[in-house]
């Protein structure tokens, strides 16, 4: 359909779910196994209407094929690394 997807569920060595969302690292971690480390990706918050959970703890990266995804410039999200207060 066009769009790039990764879904992220955890699981111990057991195979066991771990009851947790996964962590900005592990996310940052499974991102870059699957896409540049220049390309920015998609966690989405749809429409409640458009909820969908097959599984409580389960986050998703979303990339649309062909598409340049416009971001925000880095200072209306927090400090840049090196820059002071």
């Amino acid at each position: 359909m066009g769009w790039d997807h990764v879904s992220v569920t955890l699981s111990s060595k057991k195979k066991d779910i771990i009851e947790r969302c996964p962590t900005w690292e592990e996310m940052c971690y499974i991102k870059d196994l699957f896409w540049n480390k220049d390309e920015a990706v998609w966690q989405f918050h749809p429409a409640e209407a458009d909820y969908v959970s097959d599984h409580h703890w389960c986050l998703h990266l979303w990339k649309k094929q062909g598409f340049e995804m416009p971001t925000p410039d880095p200072e209306m999200v927090g400090r840049t690394k090196g820059q002071k207060v």
